[in-house]
């Protein structure tokens, strides 16, 4: 065999190999996501925009699996499923979420945007050093942070003086049971009456909305969680039917009136950079949890109008954001 033939057989060997490679490189990968949320949440609208923006496009190299679930048991079988699979990366949107995956998937990648308090909740070891198959965004409220947000409220709406406020009270979302406890303390020294409202399912929180009216409470305040972003929008319609005033969960861009909140969009694009360095290689025990520091000051004049109410000038003054 001449020299010519030998480099001819190694250049066609070396091609071979890197076609072979090229071919991998380019197969899908599979990203699934638990959520009770709806898929046209802000948050994941960030998350398919940060894959895409590095390179990873549905339905080209990239299956994105969104289901949106209703349950605790239908999350536990999508997560089953998502194992039985070996998806590359779960995303979860909630603690709810998460704790279903932290249970049931002991091995692949898990991304949470947000999970609240994720060292007390048992997903990670420590911010700088997560040390277990989870990280993402942690969504730490101080306690006091429920305690601005009943002031940011108050000074939208200065006549409130009871309020009925919804909360996730299922066994497993004990922060915002505590975070009631706090709202309650701050309502006393804002001469505010708290009317409870323990939701367990979504459709127990609008059927409580439907059930108020300006002559029993002046306004509602959602205590934010995963449960209630699987179906804002019966509740927001249902306070607007009653010209009630809605403090929400970064819900003014479907018609409540006001939200004091984490930009979900950009928690989203952050979530998908966490996933695409997984997908690039990297191990979420390595990757530091991150704080998103920054709440939003969001109020909705559409909504003011059309539930009679005027925003006092210094409360507009000082929003990120007005929807006209």
């Amino acid at each position: 065999m001449t020299k010519l033939s030998i480099l001819l057989l190694f250049l066609g060997v070396w091609l071979l190999a890197s076609t072979h490679n090229v071919i991998g490189q380019t197969k899908a990968r599979e990203v699934g996501v638990l959520m009770l949320v709806k898929p046209d949440r802000p948050q994941l609208q960030g998350l398919r925009d940060e894959l895409k923006e590095t390179g990873y496009i549905d339905g080209r190299n990239l299956r994105l699996d969104m289901r949106q679930l209703r349950s605790a048991e239908e999350l536990r079988s999508l997560a089953k499923e998502f194992v039985k699979h070996n998806v590359h990366v779960v995303v979860t949107t909630g603690n709810v979420e998460t704790e279903v995956a932290k249970q049931i998937i002991r091995q692949l990648p898990i991304v949470f945007m947000p999970a609240s308090d994720p060292i007390s909740a048992g997903f990670v070891k420590s911010f700088a050093r997560p040390g277990t198959n989870l990280t993402g965004i942690a969504l730490i409220r101080d306690l006091d942070s429920y305690g601005k947000q009943l002031e940011v409220f108050k000074e939208t709406v200065p006549s409130l003086s009871k309020l009925a406020v919804l909360y996730d009270a299922r066994a497993n979302a004990s922060p915002y049971a505590q975070g009631l406890g706090q709202l309650k303390k701050v309502a006393s020294r804002l001469f505010i009456a708290i009317d409870e409202r323990p939701i367990r399912e979504i459709w127990e929180a609008e059927k409580a909305v439907a059930s108020l009216s300006k002559n029993t409470v002046d306004g509602v305040f959602v205590l934010c969680s995963s449960l209630f972003g699987s179906g804002p929008e019966a509740i927001i319609a249902r306070a607007i039917e009653r010209k009630l005033p809605l403090f929400s969960c970064s819900w003014t861009h479907q018609g409540a009136l006001v939200s004091f909140a984490l930009d979900l969009y950009q928690v989203g694009r952050r979530g998908g950079w966490y996933v695409t360095r997984i997908l690039n290689g990297a191990k979420p025990a390595d990757l530091p949890v991150e704080v998103p520091l920054r709440y939003e000051l969001t109020i909705n004049l559409k909504t003011a109008n059309a539930i009679g109410l005027e925003i006092p000038a210094t409360v507009l003054q000082r929003a990120d954001k007005v929807i006209r």
